[in-house]
């Protein structure tokens, strides 16, 4: 992508990450993939919460 326009891509990965984080959400493992490019993913946690007979 840079090769077409250097104004592409994610220049800082750890900002983006930071603030992922910041907003609660998990940073997973980075999925490489072709041509040089990578996947982020972020996800957030799903709340838990205790089922009440009767509801």
């Amino acid at each position: 992508m840079r090769k077409r326009n250097p104004d592409w891509g994610l220049r800082d990965r750890e900002a983006v990450d930071a603030a992922a984080s910041a907003q609660g959400f998990v940073v997973e493992p980075v999925h490489d993939m072709p041509a040089g490019n990578r996947l982020l993913v972020y996800r957030r946690p799903m709340k838990h919460t205790a089922l009440t007979p009767g509801t």
